[in-house]
């Protein structure tokens, strides 16, 4: 039996704009605070495959660490959790 959960997330509109492209090579560009590493992480969450193999990079350790890692494992948390009901 497979069961669909739907999850909400909010995002910006340019952030949606980017995760509705079907262009195999895009980039979101912005300065610091705009959400790169949340939408970044978004975006393989909702593409990924099961069976696949992903990269994911940033220019230092310490970046991929600091942000990148950091928004995809509280991304993750975040949809992994069960609603409860109201």
């Amino acid at each position: 039996m497979t069961t669909t959960v739907t999850k909400t997330v909010r995002v910006y509109r340019k952030q949606q704009r980017f995760t509705d492209s079907t262009a195999l090579l895009r980039a979101f560009v912005g300065g610091i605070g705009s959400g790169k590493s949340f939408i970044g992480a978004l975006d393989l969450i909702k593409r990924a495959k099961p069976g696949r193999l992903y990269l994911v990079t940033a220019p230092t350790y310490s970046m991929l660490s600091d942000a990148t890692f950091r928004s995809f494992t509280g991304l993750g948390q975040q949809l992994s959790r069960r609603s409860t009901p109201t």
